[in-house]
C-alpha cells in the first residue's frame, strides 16, 4: 500500500532530507548547521516515523525501539550545546588555512543511521502503511527539512 499514485511520496521526501544533512556535513566549518538539521531530523523521527512504524508495522515496536539507541547515540555526539562546542579536527584547507572538519565518529553514525533509514523503515513503512500515513510522513519531512 505505498504512496505511488497518491501525491507526495515519502521517499522522495526523506532522500532530500537525507541529501540536505549530507550536505551539512560537507560544510567543514558550519557544525551548527549540521547540529541543527540533524536535530530536526532526530525530531521527525522520534514524533512522526517511529510512531508510525510502531503503530503500523507488525514487530514495529521492536524494530523503533533499535532505532532509538541510535538516535540516542547521535544525541550524545551532538552534545548538550552544539556539535561546534566537540572537540574538532583541524586540516588544511584550500590556501593553506585551517578548515575544522566535523567529529567524524557522529558522521559515521549518521551514515549507518541514514543507511538503516533507507533499508528498513522506509520499505517497511511503504509495505505496511496505509497510503494516508505515508502522505502525512512525507509532509513532515519536508516541513522539517523547511523549517
Amino acid at each position: 500500500m505505498g504512496a505511488m499514485g497518491h501525491g507526495i511520496d515519502f521517499g522522495e521526501e526523506l532522500a532530500a532530507n537525507h541529501r540536505q544533512i549530507r550536505s551539512a556535513a560537507t560544510i567543514p566549518t558550519d557544525a551548527a548547521c549540521l547540529g541543527q538539521t540533524l536535530r530536526r531530523h532526530v525530531q521527525l523521527l522520534r514524533r512522526h516515523v517511529l510512531p508510525a512504524v510502531t503503530n503500523g508495522v507488525p514487530g514495529g515496536a521492536q524494530v523503533a525501539g533499535s532505532d532509538e539507541v541510535v538516535l540516542s547515540r547521535i544525541e550524545r555526539e551532538l552534545g548538550e550545546g552544539s556539535v561546534a562546542k566537540r572537540p574538532s579536527e583541524h586540516v588544511r584547507g584550500r590556501r593553506g588555512r585551517r578548515e575544522v572538519q566535523q567529529p567524524s565518529a557522529l558522521l559515521d553514525l549518521v551514515e549507518v543511521q541514514l543507511d538503516w533509514e533507507d533499508r528498513v523503515l522506509l520499505p517497511l513503512l511503504e509495505a505496511e502503511a496505509t497510503w494516508i500515513v505515508l502522505e502525512d510522513l512525507a509532509d513532515h519531512a519536508r516541513l522539517a527539512r523547511q523549517r
